[in-house]
Parts: structure tokens; C-alpha cells; sequence
């Protein structure tokens, strides 16, 4: 049964416990319905909650919209509890140093204000403990989960209790102790609980059904995991049921049912794309090719099962790579293709995977030889075809001089490749000193040319203006055509005037100059606000002025943003937020237009790089969501504790 657990491992997933128990379609409903402030707080959490049933960008936005109305309401407690589906957005994503990030953020500063220290202390505890299993470290995973049994069984806290002791035997499973985890996962399934709380236990089900297909128990998996199905549509879980869908597509796989198989894999691998996580489409690719092979299209499972590996590679999956890497070596082996098969598995040991450090070093001992013995074999063949030329000696001594040849040209490129490596980090430092120059150069510009209108051009207008007006009295005698010529000159001087004050004022506006980035901000929206779209804007600082760089190119960033969004987005509503917190000031703007596609920000406009300059030079972070027919997010975050690189 080593087919069967390298696919169901692939499965498994134990984040964290939830609480909504409501479909996601009715929470959706009931907000879009629903206009009161406090009253839409805790729908979005229970969206958020209910994050296993809706595609990652739909996630995020949730996250941000609770965020947003969290601090407008100044509800601590839920703005916690926000911070806390941050965390689980970066497990979804597999961004891990974020994840790592986030969760010490929660605990040094949310868990100090959070009214449910003890239950919220619990569910960033089974996060770290996920993200450990997600880098297969079992040890640190299985301490915390421990932990949390002894904390919530004190606490009363039976979310957590029953989510932890699934851990553990989901810990166990991973390290290849079948019979122990189901022992621990059949004390989860038999704890007496209400049955509001039967929802928690449906990832038993998928982990039971993993450890009897690995001890070859066919007809016990499949009766589990029917079981889980059946509980997975009741309580509307479309990762449970995506699992089990394809757990069941591989138990009638080994009970050679392939039309079963596909069609259950057929519709898994529809709720995969709808859910969107790249995670578990790369466990339906590596099952479908199984699948194709055990169909004998091998080169159709063959490309299916390369292009897994390389999808695992860009999302940086690499706790599911020795898997991958392990299926296609079976195949490949099968088909006879020894040396790609050897390969394969030399690529697999990389990993090294601690579940499969025994089966591939048997398999690969045997690989090598066979190999080995394919290569004497060719070398027997050309030794005879040289000696019937009476050629050996001149071939042997042809090919060592082309060995050498080679040896040497990939030792001079190689060499040619670090130079040239290392004159690229060269010029990207360079560049980078040259955008924070040209920054500081052009917000100069800015001020001075701005100072040179209103306090040279603009002074000099006013006192033509004047002396003009001088001959007022003298007017009365001109013809009546030229008395109007005058006064259209008269009006057009006045006109001159204000334009000269308007862009002196848009280049370097009074408002942010005197009073600051607030009150900047918030004159510049009144400026450019209009019938078309309907902008909010919300603004928490703890301080009346920031550091002039920052208020300098924030209100920049916003100014390009609105600029862009007014000019291509066709969006009817814009969102503005501005929140400084102890050490950070967080920046979003989100509009509902019609988005672009955002795969590499360096082959977007000249209005993102500057953006990313800015932000850069002040050492922030800039975030981008945006994905056609969907709107655009703009994120950013500056830290105020330290003082940006010098120009």
C-alpha cells in the first residue's frame, strides 16, 4: 500500500478549529445585506472562520475588511481575532516566514488585549504546531499538541481539546505509526461531545481512512471515509470533502474500479479549483497521474506528475516534494527508463524525507546497478566496434581530449556565470542607490519649483493685476471694443493667478507642508471626488505630524493610486485606510473596478515601480491583489521605529 499513503499523505491538514457553522453563501448574503457597523464585524469573522469553503484572494479580502471595521470600532478583541485569520491566510499561501512573523506578532501583542487570552493562546498554538507538520518537523508539532490536551482540558476549551488530540494522531501517521495514530484518532471519534462539536472531528475521519489504506485495510477505509464523506456535506466542509473525494478516487483505484476512481477524482478536483489552494491541486495532479499510468497513458502521467513537481517548486511546497519526486521514479521505473528513474530519486535524497529514508535508498542500490550495468554494456559495444576498425586507441584518446575539452569550456562558463551573477547584484545595489538619490532629488524639485510659482510667478501676476487696475478710472473714455478687450485680458490675468496657485499647491500642497498628512489627504479626496465614485476614507494616527519623508511619499502613493483608479479602474467605490499603529503605519486602498493581472510586479507600469521605490526607501513592505473582474487591493507598511536608508 506505499501508492496509497504517498497520495493520502498529500491530504492531510489540521490548521486550527473553527466555529461558523453557517454556509459561507448565506454569511455572504446576510452582510451584503446588512449596513450596521457592529452588526457586520462579527459576520466577517465568521467568514473569515469559514475560510476551508471559498477561494485564497476572497479570504484575504475578508481578512482586510474585518481588519479596517475592527479598528474604526476600536473593538480590540476582534481585531485579534483578525490579526489570528492573517496567520492562517500565510498557512493557506505557504508563506512561511510570514507565518512565523504573524505568529509572534499575536502572541507579544494580541494575546495582551484579546478578552479570550486562553482560547486565542490555544488556536495560535495548533497554528505553529500545522506549520511545523507543514515542514515535517513532527517533534515540535507533536509537543504542542500535547501541550494544548493538558491546557484545554483545564480550560474547558473542547474545540481545542478535540483539534490537538487529532494532531497527535496525525503526528503519528506522518511518522509511519499507523496503529498508534488510529488508536489516538479513535479516542477523538468515541470523546462523548454535544453535537454542535461533531463538525470538529471530520479530519479524523481523513487520517483514519490514511492509516488503514497504508496497513492495506481497503474495506475499513473505505467505510471511514464514507463515513466522513456523508458528515463533510452536512456540515457544508468542502475541504473534508474534497480529501475524502480523493482518498475514495484511490481506494477504487486498488479495487480497480477506474470509471469510480475518475469520477470521484473528476469532482475533487472541482471543488480544488473553486477553493484555489495550489497545495492540494498538487496532490489531485500526482493522484491523476497515477491514475493515467494505471491506465497505461504513460506519457500523459509522466508530464502531469513533472509539471506537480514543478508547480510544488514555484509555490515552495517542499514538504510534498519527496512524494512527487517518489511517484515518478515508480513510474518511470516501471516503464523501464532506469537512468531517468535513478535521477529521479538521487533528487528525491535531497529532501531527505524522513518517511521513506529506507524504501528509497533499497531502491536505489538496485537502480544504480541496473544503470551501471546499461552503461557497460555500451561501453562493451563500442570497445567491439572500435576493435573491428582498429581505431580504440585513437577513439579512447579523441574522446578523452573532448572530456577534457568540456571539463574545461563548463569550468569557463561556470566561472563566466558567477562574474556575471555577481555584476548583476552589482547593479542592482547600484540601482537602488540611484532611485533613493533621484527620489530625494525630485521631492527637492517638487518644493522648490512649487516655492519659485507661488512665491515668484504668482507675486509678479498680482502686481501686473494691480497696476492694471490703476487705469480703471480712465477706462470710461475707451471705445466700448476695447474696454471689453481689457477686461477679457483682466479676467484672464485673474485666471493666471489661481492656476499659478492650483499646481503650486498640487506639486507641494500647503495643507501637508503646515498641517500635515491628514488633513493632505483628506483635501486632496475633497478635490477629486465627483458623481462618478464614491470614495471612503479612514484615518487613525496617533500623531498630529510624521517624519516629512514618509508623510511625503504616502500622500504621493495615494495621489497615484486615486489618480489611476479615477482614470482606468471604471470602479464606483474607492477605500482609503491610514492606521498607525505602535511601530507601523499600514496604508491600503481598495476599489471594486475592473483589476489587471498582477503575476510580476517588475513587468507592471512605471506607477507600481515608483510605488515599490518609495516604499522601498522607507524600508516598508508593498502588497498587490488584484486579478481581472475583481478589483484591486494596494497594501503597504512602513515602520516608524527606524529611520529609512539614506538617500
Amino acid at each position: 500500500m506505499k501508492r496509497f499513503l504517498l497520495i493520502v499523505v498529500f491530504l492531510l491538514g489540521n490548521i486550527t478549529y473553527s466555529k461558523a457553522i453557517s454556509p459561507s453563501d448565506s454569511l455572504s448574503l446576510l452582510l451584503s445585506k446588512t449596513k450596521n457597523a457592529p452588526q457586520r464585524l462579527p459576520l466577517l469573522l465568521q467568514l473569515c472562520d469559514n475560510y476551508r469553503n471559498y477561494p485564497i484572494d476572497s479570504f484575504r479580502r475578508y481578512i482586510h475588511q474585518a481588519k479596517t471595521l475592527a479598528y474604526d470600532l476600536n473593538y480590540v478583541s476582534a481585531l485579534a481575532e483578525a490579526n489570528y485569520y492573517l496567520g492562517v491566510y500565510y498557512y493557506r499561501t505557504n508563506k512561511i516566514d510570514s507565518l512565523k512573523n504573524s505568529i509572534l506578532r499575536l502572541r507579544d501583542k494580541d494575546l495582551s488585549i484579546s478578552k479570550h487570552t486562553s482560547v486565542l493562546a490555544n488556536k495560535i498554538a495548533l497554528l505553529e504546531a500545522s506549520s511545523y507538520m507543514k515542514q515535517d518537523n513532527q517533534k515540535d508539532a507533536l509537543a504542542i499538541y500535547f501541550d494544548v490536551l493538558a491546557k484545554a482540558s483545564s480550560q474547558q476549551d473542547s474545540i481545542a481539546y478535540i483539534s490537538a488530540l487529532n494532531g497527535v494522531g496525525w503526528v503519528n501517521l506522518e511518522l509511519g505509526k499507523y496503529d498508534e495514530a488510529i488508536d489516538w484518532l479513535n479516542k477523538g471519534l468515541q470523546l462523548p461531545t454535544s453535537k454542535k462539536y461533531e463538525r470538529y472531528k471530520l479530519n479524523y475521519y481523513i487520517n483514519a481512512a490514511a492509516c488503514y489504506g497504508a496497513l492495506n485495510k481497503i474495506n475499513e477505509a473505505k467505510k471511514v471515509i464514507l463515513e466522513g464523506l456523508e458528515l463533510a456535506d452536512i456540515y457544508d466542509d468542502l475541504y473534508v470533502e474534497a480529501n475524502g473525494l480523493n482518498i475514495l478516487g484511490n481506494i477504487y483505484i486498488e479495487e480497480k474500479n477506474l470509471t469510480k476512481a475518475i469520477e470521484c477524482l473528476t469532482k475533487a478536483t472541482e471543488i480544488r479549483n473553486k477553493i484555489g489552494d495550489p497545495f492540494y491541486i498538487v496532490a489531485d495532479m500526482s493522484q491523476l497521474s497515477l491514475l493515467y499510468f494505471s491506465n497505461k497513458e504513460f506519457d500523459k502521467a509522466i508530464t502531469l506528475s513533472k509539471k506537480a513537481i514543478e508547480i510544488a517548486l514555484e509555490k515552495n511546497i517542499e514538504a510534498k516534494l519527496p512524494f512527487l519526486y517518489y511517484n515518478l521514479s515508480e513510474m518511470q521505473y516501471k516503464m523501464g527508463k532506469y537512468k531517468d528513474a535513478y535521477s529521479t530519486l538521487l533528487e528525491l535524497n535531497r529532501y531527505k524525507d524522513k518517511r521513506y529514508q529506507t524504501v528509497p535508498a533499497e531502491q536505489l542500490k538496485e537502480l544504480e546497478v541496473k544503470y551501471q550495468s546499461s552503461i557497460n554494456e555500451i561501453i562493451i559495444q563500442k570497445q567491439k566496434f572500435q576493435l573491428t576498425l582498429k581505431n580504440y586507441l585513437l577513439v579512447g584518446v579523441v574522446l578523452l581530449l573532448l572530456l577534457v575539452a568540456t571539463m574545461g569550456i563548463m569550468a569557463v562558463k561556470n566561472a563566466k556565470n558567477k562574474a556575471s551573477l555577481k555584476l548583476k547584484a552589482s547593479l542592482a545595489q547600484q540601482r537602488e542607490e540611484n532611485t533613493k538619490a533621484i527620489i530625494a532629488i525630485e521631492e527637492k524639485e517638487r518644493t522648490r519649483f512649487a516655492a519659485e510659482l507661488h512665491d515668484g510667478l504668482g507675486p509678479m501676476l498680482s502686481a501686473v493685476k494691480h497696476n492694471l487696475s490703476s487705469f480703471n478710472h480712465s477706462l470710461e473714455s475707451l471705445p466700448y471694443n476695447e474696454l471689453e478687450t481689457f477686461n477679457k485680458a483682466m479676467n484672464l490675468l485673474d485666471e493666471s493667478c489661481k492656476e499659478v496657485r492650483s499646481v503650486s499647491h498640487s506639486i507641494m500642497p500647503n495643507a501637508l507642508l503646515k498641517s500635515g498628512l491628514a488633513h493632505a489627504v483628506k483635501d486632496f479626496i475633497s478635490k477629486v471626488s465627483n458623481s462618478q465614485i464614491h470614495i471612503d476614507l479612514h484615518i487613525h494616527l496617533h500623531s498630529q505630524r510624521l517624519d516629512a519623508p514618509i508623510e511625503v511619499a504616502v500622500y504621493r502613493i495615494i495621489q497615484e493610486c486615486v489618480n489611476n483608479v479615477i482614470k482606468h479602474a471604471d470602479a464606483t467605490q474607492l477605500d482609503i485606510s491610514i492606521t498607525q499603529e505602535l511601530s507601523e503605519l499600514s496604508v491600503t486602498i481598495e476599489d471594486n473596478g475592473k483589476g489587471f493581472e498582477h503575476s510580476n510586479m517588475k513587468n507592471q507600469g512605471i506607477g507600481l515601480n515608483n510605488m515599490n521605490a518609495r516604499i522601498k526607501y522607507l524600508n516598508g513592505q508593498l502588497e498587490v491583489d488584484s486579478r481581472p473582474g475583481n478589483g484591486t487591493l494596494i497594501a503597504f507598511h512602513i515602520p516608524l521605529t527606524t529611520s529609512p536608508n539614506a538617500a
